[in-house]
C-alpha cells in the first residue's frame, strides 16, 4: 500500500490494485484493478508522458530535415532521419497510449454500486462507513497544481476543513483556500 493510504479504482471503486511490473521504460508502470481489470497509470507520471510527447513532436521534424539533407548531399544521413522519425513516432504513440489510462483515486468514488461482486471481494480492506454524528459536507479547495503550476479548484467531500485540505494536498495541490459549499 502506498505511503498516503489506499488507492481506489475510478471505474469500480475497488481498493484491490495490483502493481504492474517494470516495462523497461518505467520502474513502476502503474496498477491493474483486480475488481474490473482496468489498467491505471501511476500517480504523478504525467510529466514523463509530457516528455515523451515533446520528444516525439521534436524528433519527427528533425528526422524529416535529416532525410532532406542526406538526400541532397547523397550521404547516409537519410538513415539517421528515418531512425529519428521512428523514434519520435514510438515515443509519441507510447505517451498517448499511457495518457489515456486513468490514475487511481485517493478517495473512494461516490455513486459506486458496492453490492456488485467486484466490489464485495474487497470488503475486508474497505474503510467502515462513518457512523458518527459528524456530517460529511462539500468543501471547495483552491490552490496550485504541483505538476503544472496552474491555479486549480476542486470539490472534496470531507468532515472538516482540515480533512478537505489534506485530501487536496495528497492529490498534488498546494492549498491556498478552503470554503464550505452550501
Amino acid at each position: 500500500m502506498p505511503a498516503h493510504g489506499p488507492l481506489y479504482c475510478p471505474r469500480c471503486g475497488s481498493d484491490r490494485l495490483q502493481p504492474i511490473k517494470s516495462n523497461g521504460i518505467e520502474p513502476n508502470a502503474g496498477y491493474t484493478c483486480q475488481g474490473c481489470s482496468q489498467t491505471l497509470r501511476r500517480r504523478g507520471s504525467a510529466w514523463l508522458y509530457a516528455v515523451f510527447t515533446a520528444l516525439g513532436l521534436v524528433m519527427v521534424p528533425v528526422g524529416i530535415v535529416l532525410i532532406a539533407i542526406g538526400m541532397s548531399l547523397s550521404q547516409p544521413r537519410a538513415l539517421f532521419g528515418i531512425a529519428a522519425i521512428v523514434l519520435g513516432l514510438v515515443c509519441g504513440v507510447y505517451a498517448v497510449f499511457r495518457f489515456r489510462h486513468p490514475i487511481p483515486l485517493l478517495v473512494r468514488p461516490e455513486g459506486v454500486n458496492w453490492s456488485s461482486p467486484a466490489n464485495r471481494k474487497s470488503a475486508p480492506s474497505r474503510p467502515q462507513p462513518n457512523t458518527e454524528a459528524t456530517p460529511r459536507v462539500r468543501w471547495r479547495v483552491t490552490g496550485t497544481a504541483e505538476e503544472t503550476g496552474a491555479e486549480v479548484a476542486r470539490e472534496v467531500v470531507a468532515e472538516s476543513e482540515a480533512e478537505a485540505a489534506a485530501v487536496a494536498a495528497l492529490d498534488g495541490m498546494t492549498v491556498t483556500q478552503v470554503d464550505q459549499v452550501t
